[in-house]
């Protein structure tokens, strides 16, 4: 005697195993959706290192335009004044202003460049991701051979 079976279509179909097909192209799917994420953190890392290097950027511009023109105009005015005031030779005038700007100015540019070099235009993260997803999918083709 031939058995029929009386449970609905559906239900056997949802018991049975997924296609090679179905598997592929949820594989295909999840890589995508992978690769969208990775670009994603890389432009999000990108953008926080670009902004990084305009602060610094900006805090070198500040520095030099304030130190230059701050030095020319408090040079020419204090060394006026210090060689009527003091009797001093122009030269020991310009040196007694001239220093304290140098060291004010140097402060900036350091400042600056720190922050420059704080900056990276490499996204380390998403690189660093990537390496670990591929090592993950190149251990599970290996294991997939065996």
């Amino acid at each position: 005697m031939t058995e029929y079976s009386t449970e609905p279509t559906a239900a056997r179909v949802e018991r049975e195993e997924p296609s090679v097909g179905r598997l592929i192209g949820e594989l295909i799917e999840d890589g995508q959706t992978l690769v969208r994420k990775e670009i994603e953190l890389a432009r999000r890392e990108i953008t926080t290192s670009l902004d990084k290097a305009k602060t610094g950027a900006l805090a070198l511009a500040i520095g030099g335009v304030v130190t230059a023109i701050g030095s020319l105009l408090l040079v020419l005015m204090t060394v006026q004044l210090l060689v009527a005031r003091f009797n001093l030779e122009e030269w020991q005038g310009y040196m007694a202003v001239g220093i304290p700007l140098l060291i004010i100015g140097g402060v900036v540019v350091f400042i600056g460049t720190q922050n420059l070099r704080e900056a990276s235009p490499v996204p380390t993260e998403a690189i660093e991701s990537v390496r670990k997803d591929v090592e993950w999918i190149r251990e599970q083709s290996q294991s997939d051979k065996t």
